[in-house]
């Protein structure tokens, strides 16, 4: 949104985007965790852009590179609240992101526990219809992350239980978000 904001067009706005996760990913090795990740990304972004709009032959304003107060960023914390919030006013759109923010690691987890992908999509599946009936409980003491995972954890024990196999299942060490 940045990037295209600045640019007006979707297809230069997605190089533009693609290269800052490049470039982002090249100085991987010499990022400073000190530093906000999303102000990082935003100078990357800033940068590449400016490169973008003199390869096309305009000259980059102020307008351009304004990136964002790193005050006014969500943290990752607070995008959960706002969607759980959202969620339970019945934004469907919030549903979907919820989704898309967790799904992939759902998957990545329930899958190093299964082996299987198939099994792994029904587990992950599960998990967001059991963080649905659980909507109403949860409290926002603990974070998204965490939840989503235990329950998630819960679900793989109860496959596994199904299949006859004796459940191993821990959480993963990261998941406290």
């Amino acid at each position: 949104a940045f990037a295209e904001s600045r640019l007006g067009r979707r297809a230069a706005s997605e190089d533009v985007v693609q290269e800052t996760f490049i470039e982002f990913l090249n100085s991987l090795p010499n990022y400073d965790f000190k530093r906000s990740l999303e102000a990082y990304l935003f100078a990357i972004c800033a940068h590449k852009l400016t490169d973008h709009l003199r390869r096309e032959g305009r000259r980059p304003t102020g307008a351009h590179l304004r990136i964002p107060p790193v005050d006014t960023m969500k943290t990752s914390r607070q995008i959960d609240t706002l969607l759980v919030e959202r969620i339970r006013k019945g934004d469907t759109d919030a549903w979907c992101d919820l989704i898309a923010r967790y799904e992939v690691r759902l998957l990545a987890f329930a899958e190093s526990r299964l082996g299987r992908r198939a099994p792994s999509e029904d587990v992950v599946q599960e998990t967001f219809i059991g963080f649905l009936h659980s909507l109403p409980n949860y409290d926002f003491k603990r974070s998204l992350e965490a939840f989503l995972f235990a329950i998630c954890t819960y679900k793989l024990t109860d496959h596994l239980r199904g299949e006859g196999r004796r459940p191993t299942v821990g959480p993963p060490e990261d998941s406290t978000g």
